[in-house]
């Protein structure tokens, strides 16, 4: 059995120590939002899903009874091995899905969805296990491959 021991230790001393990461360090300054989208760009994938996310936020955005219930998991990209850990501490959880929307239905509680740029795009062993524990426990949980997908299962959803 391990015990946590949580000391309260001021910033600066953590930084000096390098027990937080240089990016929690930098206080999110050294990254630019440019940067962060031309750096997704480059590793293959993710940043074609941003794009989809995006497009699909603006679909939303179109409809303010689910704006202002819609949120974004963010969770994208590569972490260290410390920010893994630190975002472990605090209740992270690897394959939940991409949005959530807290509008109830007469039939489910609220929608859940992944969002993938297209049926070639891999879902991870931890998606399908998230899809089908919300599934079970009264949530519309699904997967939506491309942005036009997610606003369809959208609207299947608000029908039910």
């Amino acid at each position: 059995m391990k015990i946590y021991v949580i000391a309260f230790v001021p910033l600066a001393q953590m930084a000096q120590t390098a027990q937080i990461p240089k990016m929690l360090r930098n206080g999110f300054k050294s990254q630019s939002r440019k940067g962060v989208i031309m750096q997704n760009k480059k590793r293959g994938r993710l940043g074609e899903e941003w794009y989809h996310c995006r497009a699909f936020y603006k679909w939303i955005c179109l409809h303010p009874f689910l704006k202002d219930f819609t949120i974004k998991i963010a969770h994208e990209g590569k972490r260290t091995q410390i920010e893994g850990n630190l975002l472990n501490l605090i209740g992270w959880k690897r394959g939940f899905p991409d949005y959530l929307i807290f509008y109830p239905t007469s039939t489910y509680h609220l929608l859940a969805i992944e969002i993938k740029p297209d049926e070639k795009a891999k879902v991870s062993d931890e998606q399908h296990c998230w899809i089908r524990k919300l599934s079970d426990n009264n949530y519309y949980a699904t997967i939506g491959y491309g942005w036009q997908d997610a606003v369809d299962k959208v609207k299947k959803y608000l029908l039910t």
